[in-house]
């Protein structure tokens, strides 16, 4: 979520400010995509049904009454993370984990003896990471409950921030609430930023309801950064291999299985926690 003062944070937050976004590079800093400054949009008066005034801008809400064009007036202010020198801090703060998940690591992962089934999927999440802040592309990790493939998720999440690169983890259904909400209330354009995180690790992405809307929302950011893979880097987590979804998820599962299919074997982990390290 883009991060503003906390004067501005409050002003969006009662309504007054409309938060914009705005194209550019996360490379030098995801919160305000290398342009120094972010964003907003301070009404004056709306919604009208039709443009009033010289600074007027349609604003797009899920609920009808508040839809419709603002006027108002466009002000920035400078980025709180970048020009703080925060860019490494705001990175780990705000990629979707939190407690003892913040600290999982790949080489932590337990694929000894008698999990030797895991190995290839610990070297496959490893040989993803070593690629640093070149990565790019779409990997696939599936296999039964409870085998570790969210631990290799989590690992590659801090793993990469900790070399600068941002990273988020999300459960399918955590993403598709995030972006609804934010269509709800404008307090983010949360499709905007899952499309453009540079690293994205999406788990459980097999066991979301497949509403039409569901369908509409995925199918427009997978598509996205399936279509942009050369500067995202794009990884999901599924009960099952893809090769073996439902007609209903063929568009999920071209283009996962346009990328890097990884089975993650072994037993369920999760009876014996307190014996294997893997989570």
């Amino acid at each position: 979520m883009t991060q503003y003062s906390p004067v501005t944070q409050q002003a969006i937050k009662s309504g007054e400010f409309i938060p914009l976004y705005v194209d550019g590079s996360q490379d030098s800093c995801p919160n305000c995509n290398g342009l120094g400054a972010v964003y907003y949009f301070k009404t004056k008066g709306g919604p009208f049904r039709f443009p009033t005034g010289d600074k007027v801008k349609w604003m797009e809400f899920e609920d009808p009454k508040k839809r419709g064009w603002y006027n108002g007036d466009l002000v920035a202010e400078p980025c709180p993370v970048c020009t703080k020198g925060r860019v490494i801090d705001w990175i780990r703060e705000h990629n979707g984990l939190s407690g003892d998940c913040r600290f999982t690591t790949i080489d932590e992962f337990n694929a000894e003896a008698p999990l030797e089934g895991k190995l290839k999927a610990k070297e496959a999440a490893k040989t993803i990471l070593g690629a640093n802040d070149a990565c790019h592309g779409v990997s696939t990790f599936w296999g039964a409950y409870g085998t570790g493939k969210t631990h290799l998720l989590m690992g590659l999440v801090n793993g990469f921030c900790g070399i600068g690169v941002r990273a988020v983890y999300s459960l399918a259904a955590d993403l598709l609430d995030d972006i609804r909400q934010g269509y709800k209330d404008r307090s983010n354009d949360w499709l905007f930023e899952y499309r453009n995180v540079r690293v994205l690790c999406i788990d459980e992405i097999d066991k979301v309801s497949m509403t039409d809307w569901a369908v509409q929302i995925l199918h427009q950011l997978i598509d996205y950064r399936y279509r942009n893979d050369e500067h995202y880097l794009t990884v999901f987590a599924s009960n099952k291999n893809p090769f073996q979804y439902d007609p209903g998820m063929a568009y999920l599962s071209s283009r996962m299985t346009a990328g890097a299919i990884i089975e993650v074997g072994g037993p369920d982990m999760r009876p014996a926690i307190s014996e294997y390290t893997d989570k």
